[in-house]
């Protein structure tokens, strides 16, 4: 698969690095536009989704008996839990590992 997508992947996950830089404090508390969930929570997603490969995605969404929104729900509780939300964001979406894509891609 090429991987001319990456410049583009880069591109946007820098600008969402500036745009999380300037939040302050609370401001990651706030609710999002995902219902029920958090600034915070949403970064989380982002994060975890960045690390997980299609293997690790299938094997989380069998720990949640193939419920999308349980292993969604499973997934940022693992990213709060084991990262630090804004300092792990820079390392993660520069990385080259997993760029956003269809499971099927």
């Amino acid at each position: 698969m090429p991987n001319d997508a990456w410049p583009m992947v880069h591109v946007e996950r820098r600008a969402l690095i500036d745009d999380l830089a300037k939040l302050g404090d609370t401001q990651w508390t706030w609710p999002s536009l995902c219902d029920g969930w958090t600034v915070h929570d949403v970064v989380a997603h982002i994060v975890h989704s960045a690390q997980t490969t299609r293997l690790g995605f299938v094997v989380h969404m069998a720990r949640a008996r193939f419920d999308f929104d349980r292993q969604n729900a499973n997934g940022v509780e693992r990213a709060i839990l084991l990262t630090r939300v804004a300092g792990d964001l820079v390392t993660v979406l520069q990385s080259a590992r997993r760029r956003p894509s269809p499971i099927d891609a």
